[in-house]
């Protein structure tokens, strides 16, 4: 559907694993609100269903900022999940700040700040995406993991290879690094099919990791 000025206002995206059509992975449907004047959407609610169209969960996604190209720099995201009385329940808040964009509109540097349902903070993550694929999935990434204070935690650089058509990553390599940078551990991930051919959930979550751990 779509408003007066020609802006989407919904839609149903179905996701096959097939170029037949035949295996179906999962569905959104995609609410947009409060538009702007450039067309772009203060608020955009989605409801995720895996392949047998059962409802899985909602995000919600309050954009409050952006540039003149129309990327997102500030944004809100409540996830929501269906409690035991059969309501939607808060599970997770993420705060997004994103600059430097490309010229393809992906972010090279976001700040996620990750909050309880009840608001409360858990972490900030400073992020800097330093290589992306044609389809703008991140390739190589960097990220450093600050408590409350924006004192150093962790630090962690990602590699992702052999990504699907929902961008999932095959192959993931996970290098944990002190503040200086040098090594301390490496981790590599292999998602491997299960027996029905399926290597991610409806939500992108690995079905069967292999995972082997380096010194």
């Amino acid at each position: 559907a779509f408003d007066s000025r020609g802006n989407v206002t919904s839609q149903s995206i179905i996701t096959y694993a097939d170029e037949n059509a035949a295996v179906k992975i999962g569905s959104v449907n995609v609410l947009n609100y409060n538009f702007n004047a450039r067309g772009n959407p203060g608020q955009t609610i989605r409801d995720n269903f895996d392949s047998n169209n059962q409802f899985t969960t909602r995000t919600i996604i309050d954009n409050t900022a952006f540039d003149v190209r129309g990327n997102a720099t500030n944004q809100k995201i409540t996830t929501q999940i269906t409690g035991s009385t059969g309501s939607l329940v808060t599970v997770g808040i993420t705060e997004v700040t994103s600059s430097n964009f490309d010229s393809r509109g992906n972010a090279k540097n976001v700040i996620r700040i990750t909050k309880d349902p009840s608001g409360v903070f858990i972490e900030r993550q400073d992020i800097e995406n330093k290589r992306f694929d044609p389809r703008g999935n991140v390739l190589e990434l960097q990220v450093v993991t600050k408590d409350a204070g924006g004192n150093f935690i962790s630090q962690m650089k990602v590699e992702n290879s052999n990504l699907d058509a929902r961008g999932n990553a095959v192959n993931v390599k996970r290098t944990m690094q002190d503040s200086f940078g040098n090594t301390l551990s490496i981790v590599e991930i292999e998602n491997r099919a299960t027996s029905s051919g399926s290597r991610f959930d409806v939500r992108g979550n690995a079905l069967a990791p292999r995972i082997l751990n380096k010194d």
